[in-house]
């Protein structure tokens, strides 16, 4: 969701029916919210709000999610004031936040986890990071001795995982093979054998991974274009002995939702996606 600058923000018809059966309508808020915001930074207008609101079918709500490039371009204090003003709305709930970089429902089934590869700033102040390092003693992946705040640890006692990985380079609309090993070993557990140079990469990374802590769907922001959507083969166990294939998926951009893109980047950032996903019943 990108700033509008001086262009309105409308809803075609059918985008709108798109949404009438679903339970909540989930975005990344690129940056903050703020009156008063530099040409080229990016900072919506309050009214932002009252435009997605416009969206929501009756008892619906929106959960936006504020962990990527942008989010650390302003002050701490106006991060905050960015998740005030959207938590004081009753339609409108809000998770990015380093300390608060996960949510899940009422039912304690569903968690849905966001964290950002890119910092305009090169900070991680406030955001959680994506590729976050485990403790350095930690050299075999030991889940036990993650840190706290590890994103793994939100994945305990959670029967579907999403994960919304602020990943990726701006402009490309082909997946990198990095970010496709990436996913598949997020969704899988499992890392295909590196070769050399590439096994040097992820240790210098410290890319984390681990098979008893797989992610179930990834729906990743950053790049602004489409890029291709890919299935990712899984087994799951329905019983102690018996395994079942299927698919997970991994959308690596779906462009963008909103635009007040003009001139230089009119013609890339004008497109994207929207995709409802079904979970459940348990």
């Amino acid at each position: 969701i990108m700033k509008m600058n001086k262009f309105d923000l409308k809803f075609h018809p059918d985008v709108i029916k798109f949404f009438e059966d679903t339970d909540v309508i989930i975005g990344n808020l690129e940056g903050v919210i703020s009156e008063t915001c530099p040409t080229f930074k990016q900072a919506h207008e309050v009214k932002i709000l009252k435009k997605l609101k416009e969206l929501l079918p009756d008892e619906k709500k929106w959960l936006l999610c504020l962990s990527n490039n942008h989010s650390e371009d302003f002050s701490s204090v106006i991060y905050d004031q960015t998740l005030q003003t959207i938590q004081e709305h009753p339609k409108f709930d809000v998770f990015g936040r380093k300390k608060v970089s996960s949510i899940h429902n009422d039912k304690n089934d569903i968690l849905i986890s966001c964290a950002t590869q890119w910092s305009n700033q090169k900070t991680w102040n406030y955001t959680f990071r994506y590729n976050k390092p485990i403790k350095d003693n930690n050299e075999n992946n030991d889940t036990d001795d993650i840190n706290d705040d590890h994103i793994f640890s939100f994945l305990q006692n959670y029967k579907f995982n999403i994960l919304l990985p602020h990943w990726g380079f701006e402009n490309e609309k082909y997946v990198r093979t990095r970010f496709q090993d990436d996913a598949k070993a997020l969704l899988t557990g499992i890392l295909k054998k590196p070769k050399a140079l590439k096994k040097l990469y992820y240790k210098k990374r410290k890319f984390n991974f681990h098979p008893k802590y797989k992610w179930d769907l990834i729906f990743a922001h950053h790049p602004h274009v489409l890029q291709p959507i890919m299935k990712v083969r899984d087994d799951i166990k329905i019983s102690n002995t018996k395994t079942v294939p299927y698919s997970k998926l991994v959308v690596f951009s779906a462009g963008n939702f909103t635009s007040g893109a003009n001139i230089i980047r009119k013609k890339k950032h004008i497109s994207g996606i929207i995709m409802k996903c079904e979970i459940g019943p348990f």
